[in-house]
């Protein structure tokens, strides 16, 4: 039986009866109220503050004060990852408050089996996405299945692949495809240098860990994506920089370090246009729905045609600055009441959506796999096949 001491019921209580409560607000109503974040960082900031001095003063343990240091640095690396992955519109702010509490009031020895040096947490994060991205890989392979085995599957849509005429798209193709790959070339050169750079300081361990060294590409790629698209000067530099780069390793004769570079890029860049291109058929076949605007409501996100339209219509308004801007907690109040008066004329027109996704139920379960196991799903996975 799994034992547990009276510190852990302290920090575990609340943190099961907030897990639980956000999972039914978020599941119910697509929302994480932020009154039950806060009295989850009050509770274990209270807590850690009666400990800390019960420490220095009656127990006189110095020893001890390395743990308060260890979740420090993991609630702050805690909050940077939330920060990015809501920057990167992953997931709404409410789920990345909720995924900083987790990390804040687990206790640490709950990752001892697979513990990763300054940032435990990482487990909850493997615990939650592995799982995710299985179900949904799975699910997009028999929405495809289905697509090939229905009978209105048409063959000449095969044959449009292979006709001469979209033979000139392979140039552009071809085009896109170099730019991505020296994208992930200058991404992993980064990290190279982060890693020889860092490989004395307390954060070494950290940045070589091979599965935070694969979640950082995919997060940083995720950003230079999105920046690229507004620095057009971004793209040429890190196309000159990196093709120097290269050039550099070849003319002084440093070809293993090149053969290492272009290998990881390319395996990276294959990976993450897989599931990329996995992720979004399954969301154009399964997660997209169509809404009529009267029916719009606080939380819903729309697909990129219909924000295009919408920001058209707002542009000829001159309510686009009125408008703001969206994250992935979807339309605020404001906003909905704003797109309903745009259409005040039309109010039965559809526009597509995604679907919302509950996050807090299964970020609760990567916490409740976690204390169960004291491992992530890799590390379980890992040890039943041995």
């Amino acid at each position: 039986m799994f034992a547990f001491e009276f510190l852990d019921i302290l920090f575990l209580v609340p943190l099961f009866l907030i897990g639980g409560i956000c999972s039914y607000t978020d599941f119910k109503y697509g929302k994480i109220y932020n009154k039950w974040i806060i009295i989850g960082f009050f509770w274990g900031v209270s807590l850690y503050f009666i400990l800390f001095f019960y420490n220095l003063f009656y127990l006189q343990q110095k020893a001890n004060f390395n743990y308060f240091w260890e979740v420090d640095i993991n609630t702050l690396i805690s909050f940077v990852i939330g920060y990015l992955f809501w920057q990167l519109k992953l997931w709404s702010a409410g789920d990345a408050k909720l995924f900083i509490l987790f990390s804040f009031l687990t206790p640490l020895k709950f990752y001892s089996k697979s513990y990763l040096p300054y940032f435990p947490s990482f487990n909850l994060l493997i615990n939650l996405f592995i799982p995710l991205l299985l179900i949904l890989i799975f699910s997009a392979f028999l929405s495809g299945l289905k697509t090939v085995c229905n009978k209105r599957y048409k063959l000449k849509e095969i044959k449009k692949l292979i006709d001469k005429k979209q033979l000139p798209k392979l140039k552009s193709f071809l085009k896109e495809f170099s730019k991505m790959f020296l994208d992930y070339i200058f991404i992993f050169i980064l990290f190279q240098l982060m890693i020889s750079f860092a490989r004395n300081l307390f954060i070494g361990k950290l940045l070589s860990n091979p599965i935070f060294i694969l979640l950082s590409m995919f997060i940083i790629f995720g950003w230079l994506s999105k920046v690229k698209g507004k620095k057009k000067w971004l793209s040429p530099f890190i196309i000159t920089m990196t093709i120097t780069y290269l050039l550099y390793l070849l003319f002084f004769n440093k070809i293993e370090t090149l053969k290492i570079i272009l290998k990881y890029a390319f395996i990276f860049m294959v990976l993450f246009g897989l599931l990329q291109k996995v992720l979004a058929f399954y969301i154009e076949k399964k997660e997209i729905k169509k809404i009529k605007v009267k029916d719009l409501r606080e939380g819903t996100i729309f697909t990129q045609n219909s924000a295009i339209l919408i920001k058209n219509e707002l542009r000829q308004k001159g309510l686009e600055e009125n408008f703001g801007q969206t994250d992935a907690s979807g339309l605020s109040i404001e906003q909905v009441k704003l797109i309903k008066n745009l259409f005040a004329s039309t109010p039965h027109l559809e526009i597509e959506a995604y679907k919302t996704f509950p996050f807090a139920p299964f970020l609760f379960l990567s916490v409740i796999f976690s204390l169960l196991t004291k491992s992530s799903f890799l590390t379980f996975f890992i040890d039943i096949l041995k």
